[in-house]
């Protein structure tokens, strides 16, 4: 098994022995390629990733809310009710069954 790391380390070796320069070159080329369009980069990053403008009237927004609270407020009553609608049906079907008898 070790022959083939071996063999594999010595083709790497001589890769790199015949074609490193290459890559030295390569790394150093995008390297100062890196520096010189950096700002372009970023810039394009700021500007793919940046937040949209907001143009909201602060009346409408607190308008907005107060409906949306109004909701929340709305549904949760219905939950509140449907569930202690829930719970007075299942305890009437306890109270109809007899299990709650004690003799």
């Amino acid at each position: 098994k070790n022959w083939f790391y071996t063999i594999a380390v010595q083709q790497v070796w001589s890769m790199l022995a015949g074609y490193g320069w290459y890559a030295v070159f390569a790394g150093v080329a995008l390297f100062v390629l890196y520096q010189s369009f950096r700002e372009q980069f970023e810039a394009a990053l700021q500007k793919a990733t940046a937040l949209p403008a907001v143009s909201a009237d602060e009346a409408k927004v607190k308008a907005a809310r107060a409906a949306q609270m109004e909701r929340f407020a709305q549904q949760s009553k219905a939950n509140r009710e449907a569930a202690e609608e829930a719970r007075r049906a299942a305890a009437l079907a306890s109270l109809a069954s007899g299990e709650n008898d004690v003799y």
